[in-house]
């Protein structure tokens, strides 16, 4: 009967799942304060530590919109509801050592990876729930999907176990529209646009400490045209500059079996010509352990963000109107990982919540309320989350997050709704 219900548990798993997050949001939503593969973004010199290995995501699987039953049946209108945004690439070592076939370093590594949706696209992008334009306009105003989207980056590791990396992004698009227009100069082009160049350290301070150093710059643009009249552009960037800065550290703490991990991020991403910016900082501290058949982690930081925000894409007298949105406040995260029943077999379970103290509006017009974060409506930023993950002799890895009703419809096999069951899958190869 164990065996059967094993079986039914990992085929109501498996049937949809997605990316090289899934572990990040089954294990606090964030990857602040503990390592794996998606670090290699933010750091390349993290290449290093995940050497040889192919890495894939079959992409974002998310909750039916309801607003889709329009006809008088309730019937579902025919779209594509398919997991977005998958994504494969990998990474390459090559060993320099010299004399000791077992010396390793120095090492040169080098990685690649194809169509993964970079977080600061969603800021130039309608309908990405992180969109910095004006819902009003996003409507009226028809702005090009990014292409290309690309990464590379290059690594060594010295022979003291020093590491370093540099790594480029780029997402690309445009069009001109000769509408109204006699000659092609005279077209509206209409552009989106990302590159980003990114590089980091990870550096050996002492024995029992290691530090991290990295942070990134990049260009981003997003001109869009009028839906009612498509020679008539409207720019929410242009070549508009951004950047971030990341520090941690990992100390080891060997009575625990653990690490002390503290942690600093700062991010400035500006639009509209520089004139509005959304700005992000965070600083906080965890503890790692490791524990019997598993990993388990634990920690606190505090945030601060400030977004300049408009009412419209189209300046009164040059000058946008803004609104200015303040948040302060700290959150609590954990997560917990361990192998169950058979060692390829792993649960996770991690959790986040977030209190915060926010100025929305200013003069007549301003707010100061108190929020906390989402507890259960399927998005990435829900207060619990459960993943499965498989470990097949520490080579292949295949990482689930769990749809958040799995256990109250029986995993959907033989009763429920009719949406998904699971949310993002992560597949990695080390060869």
């Amino acid at each position: 009967m164990r065996k059967i219900a094993t079986l039914l548990l990992a085929a109501g798993s498996l049937a949809s799942i997605w990316a090289t997050d899934a572990r990040v949001l089954t294990m606090g939503r964030t990857d602040n304060f503990f390592m794996d593969d998606i670090s290699i973004y933010k750091n390349p010199a993290n290449i290093n530590v995940y050497p040889n290995m192919l890495l894939g995501s079959m992409g974002v699987y998310r909750n039916i919109d309801t607003t889709g039953m329009t006809n008088k049946n309730n019937a579902w209108t025919l779209y594509n509801r398919d997991p977005q945004k998958p994504f494969f690439g990998g990474t390459l070592a090559y060993s320099l050592g010299q004399g000791d076939s077992a010396a390793r370093y120095p090492m040169i590594s080098v990685g690649a990876v194809v169509n993964r949706y970079d977080h600061y696209l969603g800021y130039i992008t309608p309908g990405s729930g992180t969109f910095l334009g004006p819902k009003k306009d996003a409507d009226s105003v028809a702005f090009l999907k990014p292409l290309g989207k690309i990464d590379f980056m290059v690594g060594a590791t010295l022979a003291n176990g020093a590491k370093i990396g540099i790594g480029a992004y780029g997402a690309f698009n445009k069009e001109q529209t000769q509408a109204g227009a006699a000659h092609l100069k005279d077209a509206a082009t209409t552009r989106t646009s990302l590159f980003k160049g990114t590089a980091g350290v990870n550096l050996p301070v002492t024995k029992d400490m290691n530090l991290e150093v990295s942070g990134a710059v990049g260009l981003s643009s997003a001109i869009g045209s009028k839906l009612d009249t498509p020679s008539v552009t409207v720019k929410l960037a242009d070549n508009d500059v951004f950047f971030n800065a990341d520090v941690r550290l990992f100390s080891a703490l060997s009575n625990i079996n653990g690490d002390f991990v503290p942690h600093i991020g700062f991010e400035h991403f500006t639009y509209l010509s520089g004139q509005q910016f959304l700005t992000d900082f965070n600083a906080g501290v965890a503890i790692n352990l490791n524990i019997d058949r598993g990993f388990f982690w634990g920690g606190v930081e505090g945030f601060y963000n400030e977004r300049s925000a408009v009412d419209t894409l189209e300046p009164l007298d040059s000058v946008y109107q803004t609104v200015d949105r303040t948040r302060v406040g700290g959150r609590v995260h954990f997560g917990i990982e361990r192998n169950v029943i058979w060692d390829w077999l792993v649960w996770r379970v991690g959790g986040t919540k977030s209190i915060y103290l926010e100025n929305d509006g200013s003069g007549e017009k301003a707010h100061v309320r108190w929020g906390e974060t989402t507890e259960s409506d399927g998005s990435d930023n829900d207060m619990v989350s459960f993943g499965m993950g498989l470990n097949i002799e520490n080579r292949l890895k295949v990482d689930a997050v769990v749809a958040e009703d799995i256990f109250y419809t029986f995993t959907n096999l033989f009763s429920g709704n009719a949406d998904h069951i699971s949310t993002r899958i992560t597949a990695t190869y080390s060869f």
